[in-house]
């Protein structure tokens, strides 16, 4: 049990992994976040990752049982850091404010690194250029410009990719860059 205050009101969680009986009461915090997303296809993703002994889904039960938040983390081998904990779908949702039950999910995260032995913790931002929100600042969290992407992010139907020196921008669906044979 994490408890958080907000304001002057002491709020507590139940931290617990996501467990099948949880999947389908979870869904409307994940709908929250991702309005698009059917139940079939949240059911499959975290029966998946839930498979996945390096991973899990964990969630945050308010006072009267209901999800308020969760998020997806998977450890990870890295070369220089040893172990990684790579956090996904961090979602909170609360009626007054979501940062009582974020500041239980970062402290579950927290628990969570130390439990696998990871040394780092990696978080994916909203976007790019995105400030680290002060509350994560508080809890250790730094922008790490760092990292590169791959792939098609659900919803988009063609990502812009910069030009070779010389050449034309070119939509990555489909379009390849005109080689000598």
């Amino acid at each position: 049990m994490l408890t958080q205050w907000e304001g002057s009101a002491l709020r507590s969680f139940l931290i617990r992994p996501l467990t099948p009986d949880l999947i389908e009461r979870a869904f409307p915090v994940v709908q929250s976040a991702l309005p698009d997303l059917s139940l079939d296809r949240w059911r499959a993703y975290a029966e998946r990752v839930a498979e996945d002994p390096s991973g899990g889904i964990t969630v945050a039960l308010d006072e009267q049982g209901y999800v308020a938040g969760l998020f997806a983390f998977q450890a990870l081998p890295d070369l220089r850091n040893g172990l990684v904990l790579a956090v996904r779908d961090l979602i909170a949702v609360d009626l007054v404010s979501p940062e009582p039950v974020t500041a239980a999910l970062l402290d579950a995260i927290d628990s969570t690194a130390a439990r696998r032995g990871c040394t780092l913790v990696l978080m994916s931002a909203p976007t790019r250029d995105a400030p680290v929100p002060p509350l994560f600042a508080a809890h250790g969290y730094r922008r790490d410009p760092a990292q590169f992407c791959k792939g098609r992010p659900a919803g988009i139907t063609a990502l812009r990719r910069p030009a070779p020196v010389g050449r034309p921008a070119a939509a990555t669906a489909g379009a390849s860059p005109e080689r000598p044979h």
